[in-house]
């Protein structure tokens, strides 16, 4: 017999083994595993109860809202997801039958939701609206046998988005037009041309001269006490005011010089018969967008009993004739032109 606190017997050294209970340990895992496993199904039922309720809530929701409207309510909804249906077909025709303006469409883009349709009740009492989302929108009417139209609409008409973005850059369209009216502004063939003239002329207008000046110079031959010849400096200078680059080929300068019986040598180094003409042409250079470019000449005026006078001045002139194309790209519009071009059109027809 020996203390059940020995390690080993104080005898013969006999390491003692003491007798381990699992029984405890193993009862209280599996009830711990029986605990957790009630709590995760426990937990999962809670979910799916959750769940269950929103879904009987939002269909019992739907049902409340769907009965609760009127019958001419649910009539315009019904009508409403007929035209829908109708577009996603691709039938036009079948299209127009529901909405004549349709013709004017380069395409449509109606798709919605239907709890974000909003009926909006109209003062009239002729026409219904309703609100598809916040930037589209149907007008409806009843015909004389009681048959529902749209007459108009907005956000549906889905038209190129180059000619929507120079339409509403012009003033030609804007945010408060509903489609009927847009197709309508869309098809106006005048205004087009209109604009490309309007262009044209901004265009012309921002190309000036800025700067002409003559100089007389150092005397460079002379002939005697009464006769010499001296250098003149001529400058122009030409300032492009457009968004755009102008090349060379699209203009030139016209130069008027009040003298004569002189030469002169362009910058670019060509030397030039003797010239007694009053106007001389310069070839164009290319100027930058919002930049200047500057043409510089020597010339020789003769003086004495056989000699011409010295130039006071220039007087420029810039020929130009830019292409459509550039001067549209060019033209930065401030959305008035359509007003513009709407009282032109009033004048014209006078």
């Amino acid at each position: 017999m020996i203390s059940d606190k020995a390690i080993k017997c104080p005898k013969c050294g006999c390491p003692v083994m003491k007798e381990e209970n699992p029984l405890p340990n193993h009862v209280d895992d599996y009830e711990t595993m029986e605990q957790e496993d009630y709590e995760e199904d426990t937990r999962s039922r809670g979910v799916l109860y959750a769940i269950i309720a929103l879904l009987v809530a939002a269909i019992a929701g739907i049902g409340y809202w769907w009965y609760s409207l009127s019958s001419d309510e649910r009539e315009v909804i019904q009508f409403v997801e007929r035209f829908v249906k109708t577009v996603e077909s691709g039938d036009k025709q079948a299209v127009q039958s529901l909405y004549p303006n349709a013709d004017k469409a380069e395409s449509f883009d109606v798709t919605f939701q239907k709890d974000s349709l909003v009926i909006v009740p109209n003062a009239s009492k002729d026409t219904i609206d309703v609100k598809l989302s916040s930037n589209r929108s149907l007008r409806i009417a009843k015909d004389t046998e009681g048959n529902m139209q749209i007459v108009s609409s907005k956000g549906l008409f889905a038209f190129p988005a180059e000619q929507i973005n120079f339409a509403m850059k012009t003033g030609w369209i804007d945010v408060s037009l509903d489609d009927a009216e847009c197709a309508e502004r869309l098809k106006e063939t005048q205004f087009v041309p209109w604009f490309e003239e309007k262009a044209v002329a901004v265009m012309k207008s921002n190309l000036k001269v800025t700067k002409s000046s003559v100089k007389i110079g150092e005397e460079t031959v002379a002939w005697g006490p009464t006769m010499g010849c001296y250098a003149i400096h001529y400058e122009v200078v030409l300032e492009n005011k457009n968004n755009c680059d102008i090349p060379g080929d699209a203009y030139v300068v016209s130069v008027v010089e009040k003298g004569y019986d002189y030469t002169w040598w362009a910058d670019e180094g060509g030397t030039r018969e003797p010239y007694s003409e009053s106007m001389n042409s310069l070839t164009g250079k290319a100027i930058p967008k919002k930049g200047t470019v500057s043409y510089t000449w020597v010339g020789e005026s003769y003086g004495g009993a056989h000699g011409g006078q010295i130039p006071q001045h220039l007087k420029c002139k810039i020929v130009f004739e830019p292409n459509k194309e550039a001067a549209i790209k060019a033209y930065e519009p401030d959305g008035k032109e359509y007003p513009e071009y709407m009282e032109w059109k009033s004048k014209q027809s006078k």
